[in-house]
C-alpha cells in the first residue's frame, strides 16, 4: 500500500517536540516548539499564509487547499474552517478581532466575520470586497486598522480605507510577482517588492512614492523593524535601507545560501528568516549577527509570524509551529542611520 507525502508527514510528526538553538557568540538559549495539531484524519495543507490577532489569541492559516482556519492558539483549538475560495489562499490579515480578510490565486479578496455564531455554523461566512485581474499574493492591515491593502501578481497594489472600502487606490509597481506588502508600524507608508528586487515604499495619504534599488533578486517577503525597510529574497540576504532617507544608509547581510521564502520581525530589533534549506534563523539587525538557528521543519518554510511571544512558522512540509525562547534576549537600542 502506498502513502501519500501528507500522510507520511502526518504520521511522522509529534504534537510536541524541543529543539535546541544553535547559537552564535555565546548566545546560549533554547527554543521550544510544538506542533499545531489538526483534526484526526484530515489531510494537512501546504501552508503559505498565516496571521495572528492578539485581542483575541487567535491564528489563522491558509494554503493550497482552498481553505482558510481558524485557531485558537493558546488552547491549540480548530475553530473553524472557512470555504469560499476556488483556488490557492496565498494570505490572510485581521482586520480586527472579529473580521478576517484573504486573498489568493482565484483573484478574490474576502472578508470573514468570526463572531461565535458564525464560527458555530456550517454556513458561508466570507465575503467578496475586490476581484483583481491577476492573483492576489498578498494582503495586510495598518497598524491602526484603518487601511487594508492588497498586492497582485500583475504588478499593480490596491489600498482603501477601512471600514467601507471607501477611497479606492492603485499603484504599478514597475515589476511583476508582487509577494511582499507591509504597512509601517507608524501607518504613514505602505512598502511592496517583487521580482526585479526594487524596494518601493508610498506615503500615506500622499500617494508619493520611492524606491531604492537592491540586487536583482526576486524579493520573497518584507518587514519594517521601527523605520527600516527589511527585505529577504531568491538571493538569501536581507537588505535594508530607511524610509526616512531613501538615498542614505543601505545594508544587506547574507543570512542563507538558499532561498529565503519568509520573514517575520520580532523584538529588540531582530528577524526571523526561513526557507529553502527548511531552517529558521534568527538575525539581529544591530550586530549584523546569527542568534540562533532552529531545526524542526522537514520542508520548505514558507510563511512565519511574531505574536509578541511566540513565532508561528508553517510551511511545504504541512505543519504549523509555534516556538518559544527559553532565554529572553535583552531589547536593543535603535540603529542611528547616517543622512
Amino acid at each position: 500500500m502506498e502513502i501519500s507525502r501528507r500522510t507520511w508527514l502526518g504520521l511522522s510528526v509529534a504534537a510536541t517536540t524541543s529543539f535546541a538553538m544553535r547559537s552564535r557568540r555565546g548566545h546560549a538559549a533554547s527554543w521550544e516548539a510544538r506542533v499545531l495539531p489538526h483534526p484526526s484524519g484530515e489531510v494537512r495543507p501546504v501552508v503559505t499564509g498565516l496571521a495572528y490577532d492578539a485581542r483575541s489569541d487567535r491564528l489563522a492559516s491558509a494554503g493550497d487547499d482552498h481553505l482558510v482556519r481558524v485557531w485558537k492558539l493558546s488552547d491549540d483549538l480548530l475553530l473553524r474552517r472557512l470555504t469560499g475560495h476556488r483556488d490557492w489562499v496565498r494570505s490572510v490579515a485581521f482586520l480586527d478581532g472579529g473580521t478576517l480578510a484573504s486573498g489568493g490565486n482565484d483573484r478574490t479578496l474576502r472578508s470573514w466575520r468570526l463572531d461565535p455564531s458564525d464560527l458555530a455554523s456550517d454556513r458561508p461566512t466570507g465575503n467578496i470586497l475586490w476581484r483583481a485581474e491577476t492573483p492576489i499574493l498578498r494582503v495586510v492591515v495598518s497598524p491602526a486598522g484603518d487601511y487594508l491593502a492588497a498586492a497582485c501578481f500583475g504588478g499593480d497594489v490596491h489600498y482603501w480605507r477601512w471600514p467601507g472600502m471607501s477611497d479606492h487606490r492603485s499603484l504599478v509597481a514597475g515589476t511583476t510577482d508582487l509577494r511582499c506588502l507591509a504597512f509601517s508600524p507608524d501607518g504613514g507608508y505602505l512598502a511592496f517588492a517583487g521580482r526585479d528586487g526594487v524596494l518601493r515604499w508610498t506615503e500615506l495619504p500622499t500617494g508619493r512614492v520611492f524606491e531604492r534599488p537592491t540586487r536583482r533578486s526576486r524579493r520573497r517577503d518584507l518587514a519594517f523593524v521601527g523605520h527600516r525597510l527589511v527585505a529577504v529574497g531568491d538571493d538569501g540576504r536581507a537588505c535594508w535601507c530607511d524610509v526616512r532617507d531613501p538615498q542614505g544608509t543601505y545594508r544587506e547581510i547574507e543570512c542563507e545560501r538558499g532561498r529565503i521564502f519568509a520573514m517575520a520581525a520580532i523584538d529588540g530589533g531582530r528577524i526571523a528568516v526561513a526557507g529553502s534549506d527548511n531552517r529558521i534563523r534568527i538575525w539581529n539587525l544591530e550586530t549584523s549577527q546569527q542568534e540562533a538557528e532552529l531545526e524542526g521543519h522537514e520542508g520548505t518554510v514558507s510563511a512565519m509570524c511574531w505574536t509578541g511571544h511566540a513565532l508561528v512558522s508553517a510551511g511545504y512540509d504541512t505543519t504549523i509551529r509555534i516556538w518559544h525562547s527559553g532565554a529572553p534576549v535583552a531589547r536593543q537600542p535603535e540603529i542611528r542611520q547616517r543622512g
